[in-house]
């Protein structure tokens, strides 16, 4: 299983699924660094939401922390 994004074109009303995360690494890894960086929208990624374009540039935002603090965690291992 995995974490994916659900890309729609509202204009065609093509779809596209493209993966992001295996399951495991969502829970092992982007859970706990969104749990201690305090992020409100990556725990919301398991289950699924729609993302506009106010919420989706919020999104962005935090998968960058996230990202930031993932390389932080392995350069200290």
């Amino acid at each position: 299983m995995s974490v994916s994004l659900l890309i729609k074109d509202t204009k065609d009303a093509v779809q596209r699924l493209v993966p992001v995360a295996v399951q495991a690494i969502f829970n092992s890894k982007w859970l706990p660094g969104a749990q201690e960086l305090g992020l409100e929208w990556v725990d919301l990624m398991e289950t699924g939401f729609d993302v506009r374009t106010k919420t989706g540039w919020t999104c962005l935002a935090e998968l960058h922390r996230l990202r930031g603090w993932m390389e932080r965690a392995r350069r200290h291992t």
